[in-house]
Order: structure tokens, then C-alpha cells, then sequence
């Protein structure tokens, strides 16, 4: 989970850049369709991740996913040696290679169903969901420490591998990557659901391992719990949350695609001051959201867990209300930095050519910005793993890797479409709409969660 999510923190904040600095020409659509082949990869692969797990084991999908992983991001740092035609091709075809492996998300969340009880799940749910904030803050961390590089850095001759502050951080992944498949060795499943999907012998190993773990938890009483398989789960409740997650995706553009453009337009930033700025900024507003995800935790030893889900989406349309531009002041449009080199003349503010808005839009105020960023950031961690262990309890004892999958694939098309549409919105009518379309998004989901509220309830019969 951590290894997928850091190489998507890593390069949601250079991306847009290295693109740039392969090739000057790269239009926002291409972008788009950059951000979007991710989440399509991640999509087309996770049902069957999830279906693989539920027929075999969780280390055979697992292994496959890391070692994609190394192979797509050595793809990756490897584009600046190809020419910049070819190259953002390659870039595109690597980062759907890293959308494949990402599917992994479907295998971790269906083992984590299987492997706990339901008064275990929201707290062991939520201590692996704290990877995400953990990765968001590492990755951008990353790029603040290869900053010094800068976009040229240094060349290795003997491997023609490059070092600059697009290729280290996924450097660092794929050595990240290959140190977790080491670790693979020593991993034992644990199950607590059985699966019937799987052999005999796994299905019995499965079976003595849940009656050991039943006998620990409950060494006084004669009789250890009986074992409920494919126990009929809420349809209407489960697919509510799907497109919940899906919403909940469509969002993440903001941190995937937008909050680069956006600092380089509305502030007149270059691409350096932008990446620097960004990833100080998303590297504390995910501690933020790590910490939140403790409170949420505690929380709901207290408080109904769809109530906080429910009041964690309602604080999420708050961030995207901050991100509409008040009336007032212009961007700054597009001219010459000043103290640009004759050779390099590096142009800045927003190009009002290409994106005409720039001459009637208002600006978006840097406050507005950072609040905004920091409001969602702090809610979107709770919102993902609130979603997932909420459907995680709705399925009951029903084989989890399938429908994790579909969960999984349903926040994948979120991502994939979110990135053309708002993009696209932004390039063509500015801040106002896009953001606006955005917070009509949130209410989506908090109109969806409030008609289907009764029916998000877990089992009060699962054991």
C-alpha cells in the first residue's frame, strides 16, 4: 500500500514538469491523459487482483504487484535518454504500468477483511489507510530533498541514468519496492473469514487457523464461534459506498492534477518554486491528516462510524467552497521572468492564449489555497478508509476479494475520469466553474449517504 501511494506522491507534484521538460509542446489534454491511465490500470486490475487473492493467496498477487512496480518506475527515470516525441509516450505507458500494480489496494483490503473480526476491523483498517497520509508526506518530502539537483542534475555515463528532481524520489520507490519483496519472505497469512473459493487445503489450513484464533480470544467459554460463510450482504448499502469512493476519487484531482497548474497560473510560481511550495505544503497538511485519522479512530469508540463518515464528506464541500475565486483581483498574466537567461527564457503567470479566463477570472487568493488544501487533506484520509471499512462490514462473511476489487476499480474510473473532466473544465473556464463543479460533487455524496444511511449499518450478527 505504502510503496503504490508514495510513487503517486512522489510525482503528482513534478509530473506536469518533467512532461515539460521533455517535451515544451505537451498540451493539458495529454496531461489529463497522463493523470487518467493510472487510475484505468488500477481499474482493469483489481478485480482480478481481488479475484486472485480469493482463489489462491495474498503474497502470489502481492509479489507480482511490487515487482511491476520496480519495473514501471525504472521505465519512468529512464524517459529523459529517449527523444521528447517518444519519451512523454513512454511516460504515459509507465505510469499505466504503475496504475496495473496499484490494484493492489483490492488484495491488501480484502485481507484485511478476512484477517479480522469485526470489533478488530476499523482500528486495523485505519493503521493500514495511515499509510496513505504517511506516503503523501514522505513523497513530497523527497522532492524537497533532491530539490537542490534541480531539473538537470547529473548523469550517471556508465548506466546513462539521470539525477534530478523528477528521477530521484522514483528512484527511491523502486528501492523501496524492492527491499518490501525481500520482506514478502517471511509473510504467513492469517485468516479469520474462510474462503471457499480456495482449494481444500488451503481452506482447511484457513479453518484451523480461525479455530486457534477463536480459542485465544475466548479461553473461557466450551464452545468457540461458529464459522458464517457467504452470508447474503446489502447490495443497495455496499454500491452506495462504491460510488461514494467513486465521488470521493473524482475529487482527488485537485492533489493529482490541479494543484500545480493552479500555483503556476494564479501566483505567476516557476515550476521549481511551485514543486518546492507544494511539497512543503501537502508533506504537513498530510501529518495533519494522519493525526486526524487517530481522532477519527478514537472517535468512534463513541459516535456512530457512518455518522463521522457522514460528517467527514459534509467537511470536505467546505475545502472545495474555500477553492472558488472571490471577486476581485486578476492573475498575474503570462510574461518573461525577470532575470531569465537569453538561452533559457522561462516564461511565467498565466498564459491567457492558451486559457483566456486569465483576462476575466478572478485570481485564487493564497489563503484560500493553502485553507482549502489543508481542510481537505485533514478529511479525505478518513473519507477513503471510512469508505472501505464501512463496505468491508456491510459484505459480512462473503468472500472479500472480489468485491474489494470492485470497490477498488469503482475509486479507479473516479480517478481516471476526474482528471479529463476537471482539467478540462479548468483549462477551458477557470477556477470558478471547476471548483464549483466540485463542491456539487461533495453534495452528490452527501445526498447519496444520507438516503442509503440505514442501510451502511454492519451485521449486528457477525462473529
Amino acid at each position: 500500500m505504502f510503496v503504490n501511494v508514495y510513487t503517486t506522491a512522489c510525482m503528482f507534484t513534478n509530473i506536469y514538469p518533467y512532461l515539460k521538460s521533455l517535451n515544451q509542446d505537451t498540451s493539458d489534454f495529454f496531461y489529463s491523459c497522463v493523470i487518467a491511465v493510472y487510475p484505468l490500470g488500477m481499474f482493469m486490475s483489481s478485480p482480478l487482483l481481488g479475484y486472485w487473492f480469493n482463489i489462491s493467496s495474498t503474497r502470489q498477487p502481492i509479489v507480482f504487484v511490487l515487482v511491476l512496480v520496480i519495473i514501471s518506475n525504472i521505465i519512468y527515470v529512464y524517459c529523459n535518454q529517449i527523444p521528447g516525441n517518444v519519451a512523454i509516450w513512454i511516460v504515459l505507458i509507465s505510469r499505466f504500468l504503475m496504475g496495473v500494480a496499484s490494484g493492489c489496494r483490492a488484495t491488501i483490503s480484502a485481507y484485511v477483511t478476512a484477517a479480522t473480526t469485526m470489533e478488530e476491523r476499523t482500528g486495523v483498517m485505519t493503521n493500514v489507510y495511515l499509510t496513505i497520509p504517511l506516503a503523501f508526506t514522505i513523497g513530497p518530502l523527497m522532492g524537497l530533498l533532491f530539490e537542490p539537483l534541480g531539473s538537470v542534475g547529473y548523469v550517471i555515463p556508465l548506466i546513462h541514468l539521470s539525477l534530478n528532481i523528477y528521477t530521484c524520489p522514483i528512484i527511491v520507490c523502486a528501492c523501496v519496492a524492492l527491499i518490501n519483496l525481500v520482506l514478502m519472505i517471511w509473510f504467513k497469512e492469517f485468516l479469520v473469514i474462510t474462503l471457499t473459493t480456495r482449494n481444500t487445503s488451503k481452506l482447511q489450513k484457513a479453518n484451523s487457523k480461525f479455530l486457534e484464533y477463536a480459542a485465544l480470544m475466548s479461553e473461557s467459554s466450551e464452545q468457540t464461534p461458529p464459522i458464517v460463510v457467504n452470508k447474503p450482504y446489502d447490495r443497495i448499502g455496499f454500491w452506495s459506498l462504491v460510488f461514494t469512493s467513486f465521488c470521493a476519487y473524482l475529487l482527488v484531482t485537485i492533489n493529482d492534477s490541479l494543484l500545480t497548474p493552479v500555483c503556476m497560473d494564479e501566483f505567476g510560481w516557476t515550476s521549481v518554486q511551485t514543486i518546492t511550495f507544494n511539497n512543503l505544503l501537502i508533506s504537513i497538511c498530510c501529518l495533519l491528516g494522519m493525526g486526524s485519522m487517530r481522532v477519527f479512530t478514537f472517535l468512534v469508540k463513541y459516535v456512530e462510524e457512518r455518522s463521522l463518515f457522514l460528517l467527514e464528506i459534509m467537511t470536505l464541500s467546505i475545502a472545495f467552497f474555500l477553492y472558488i475565486p472571490w471577486p476581485g483581483e486578476l492573475p498575474e498574466l503570462i510574461h518573461p521572468l525577470d532575470g531569465s537567461s537569453n538561452s533559457t527564457i522561462e516564461m511565467v503567470g498565466c498564459d491567457y492564449k492558451v486559457k483566456p479566463w486569465c483576462l476575466w477570472v478572478p485570481k485564487i487568493h493564497l489563503f484560500q489555497y493553502i485553507l482549502g488544501t489543508i481542510i481537505f487533506c485533514t478529511n479525505f484520509p478518513n473519507v477513503y478508509s471510512g469508505s472501505n471499512t464501512i463496505a468491508s462490514k456491510v459484505i459480512g462473511t462473503h468472500p472479500p476479494g472480489l468485491l474489494m476489487g470492485a470497490l477498488t476499480a469503482g475509486i479507479s474510473v473516479g480517478r481516471c475520469v476526474g482528471p479529463i473532466i476537471f482539467i478540462f473544465l479548468y483549462s477551458n473556464y477557470g477556477p470558478q466553474i471547476t471548483f464549483g463543479a466540485m463542491t456539487c460533487v461533495v453534495i452528490s455524496m452527501i445526498l447519496i449517504t444520507l438516503v442509503t444511511y440505514k442501510r451502511i449499518a454492519p451485521y449486528s450478527n457477525f462473529e
